[in-house]
């Protein structure tokens, strides 16, 4: 075993392991964290911009028509009623449309900024305004997701103190989407948090680095 040579170099430690103790090698070991982390935000980032468009697609799509039978009078046949339920109809659905939209656009504008940060020291004036816009969208998703679940658990169990009756009896199909819709959307909140939780860590390693 051999001790750290004057000229803080590579130095052989136990038959043969070496060390580089240069600042070369300890700049090299930063940087692979600092590429590693790179690699993560860039995964929760794709996975946010895939599971906000769909969820933006489901819940758009999400109708179904369905035929009841009415009785007006026991002396007279039932007549066929064709009911429509569809996600438009509900403004804390639209909400939640609109906020997938907005996350996924961000999602594919802030993606692109991030790899093209991938070089260290390019667009570092970015950082500061991306981790704030995380935030709000991870605020945007989550009260939008709650809104939607609200709606959603109303049409599942009905609420029989306002006479709301449950839909999903009868629109099956309708609410396994909206379900869906919202489990994706949980799950882009969910990875934007952990991407907001990443880029804080970054910028407060990056400001005990920096000079006063």
């Amino acid at each position: 075993m051999m001790e750290k040579g004057d000229d803080g170099g590579v130095q052989p430690v136990n038959g043969g392991v070496t060390v580089d103790m240069s600042e070369n090698g300890i700049t090299h070991v930063k940087d692979l964290a600092f590429y590693e982390n790179k690699l993560w935000e860039i995964l929760l980032r794709l996975l946010a911009f895939i599971f906000t468009f769909i969820a933006t697609i489901i819940m758009s799509v999400a109708k179904e028509n369905t035929t009841v039978q009415i009785q007006i009078s026991t002396s007279l046949d039932t007549i066929p009623l064709v009911i429509r339920a569809k996600s438009i109809y509900t403004s804390a659905f639209v909400y939640f449309i609109v906020v997938n939209a907005i996350v996924c656009g961000y999602s594919g504008l802030s993606l692109l900024l991030v790899i093209a940060n991938k070089a260290r020291g390019k667009l570092i004036h970015m950082v500061l305004p991306i981790a704030v816009s995380d935030l709000v969208m991870v605020g945007l998703l989550y009260s939008a997701t709650g809104a939607a679940v609200a709606i959603g658990l109303v049409g599942k169990n009905g609420n029989p103190h306002v006479g709301w009756n449950k839909i999903c009896g009868v629109f099956g199909r309708f609410c396994n989407l909206i379900t869906a819709s919202n489990v994706l959307s949980f799950f882009a909140a969910f990875f934007y948090f952990a991407v907001a939780v990443l880029c804080v860590f970054n910028l407060h390693k990056r400001s005990r680095r920096s000079p006063l």
